[in-house]
């Protein structure tokens, strides 16, 4: 249940997940309301382990001080969550092939509002694709429906990434072909080199954004 701000209060009767591409064409656009998502797509149930990015941030803290919670190896657990692929969702749109030698991402944005912007992230579209990655917008965990802290009304399970890709809340996934430039995406839980300042300056932009592509 860590979050980096205030929990929204959205409701399931009138939270919406909005689907476009930048540029447009990508896909056909949609709307898609809650009862749409589960009624119109085949559902799953799989067990997936996720660990925070900051998990034993505690050690990393005795090396080059970091600008979070100091914790140790508390920030992993194991869930049973329930809902539909992201895969079946594109392809319902009419999706285009992604064109030879030209990489596409998948992005994510919840509707929280902490800080730095909106909690948004991207992912290799290639990978969201893959029938064999599970990728999955999740409304129910351990057989409940998902509870405000984890999420509700829908959010995002990527299995094999760490927690800060799993967006909470969530309320738009696009298609583009450039990377997320939200401030949690590039600069969250990131130590470099010691001589460079993790936050956002020209240096750091040239560090974090050129030399460590996102997985």
């Amino acid at each position: 249940v860590r979050n980096h701000g205030a929990v929204p209060r959205l409701a399931w009767e009138s939270h919406t997940l909005e689907i476009f591409s930048d540029p447009p064409g990508m896909l056909d656009p949609a709307e898609l309301f809650m009862d749409q998502i589960v009624n119109d797509y085949p559902s799953i149930e799989i067990p997936v382990t996720i660990a925070c990015d900051g998990i034993r941030r505690q050690e990393v803290n005795l090396v080059k001080r970091s600008a979070a919670f100091g914790w140790s190896a508390g920030g992993v657990s194991t869930c049973l969550w329930t809902g539909v692929l992201v895969r079946d969702i594109l392809l319902s749109r009419n999706l285009t092939a992604q064109p030879p030698g030209q990489r596409w991402y998948l992005h994510f944005e919840g509707a929280d509002e902490p800080s730095e912007g909106k909690y948004a992230t991207s992912i290799p579209f290639a990978h969201a694709i893959d029938p064999n990655n599970d990728v999955m917008l999740a409304f129910g965990i351990n057989g409940a429906p998902l509870s405000p802290d984890h999420g509700y009304p829908l959010r995002v399970i990527i299995p094999t990434y760490v927690g800060g890709r799993q967006i909470k809340w969530l309320k738009k996934m696009w298609i583009s072909t450039k990377e997320n430039t939200s401030h949690y995406h590039i600069y969250d839980n990131r130590v470099g080199w010691s001589r460079v300042d993790p936050l956002p300056r020209p240096e750091a932009d040239v560090v974090f954004c050129r030399f460590c592509p996102h997985l």
